[in-house]
């Protein structure tokens, strides 16, 4: 896995913040819960599925 910079991260950061997606700010415990039952490999893909998992359906890209 790469490690991102200190500069990347400020810059992913800024990108998040800009972002149209609007996601409510997660619950603590709701998000260890989840980790628990997903169980995989990298944490990367709990963080980016629980993500995905956030975003409504009928959300549209532009």
């Amino acid at each position: 896995m790469t490690r991102l910079s200190h500069t990347d991260l400020e810059l992913l950061l800024t990108a998040i913040a800009a972002s149209e997606i609007v996601v409510p700010a997660p619950n603590a415990r709701d998000f260890a819960d989840w980790c628990d039952r997903q169980r995989p490999a990298e944490i990367d893909t709990v963080i980016l599925d629980w993500l995905r998992a956030q975003v409504p359906q009928a959300a549209t890209l532009s």
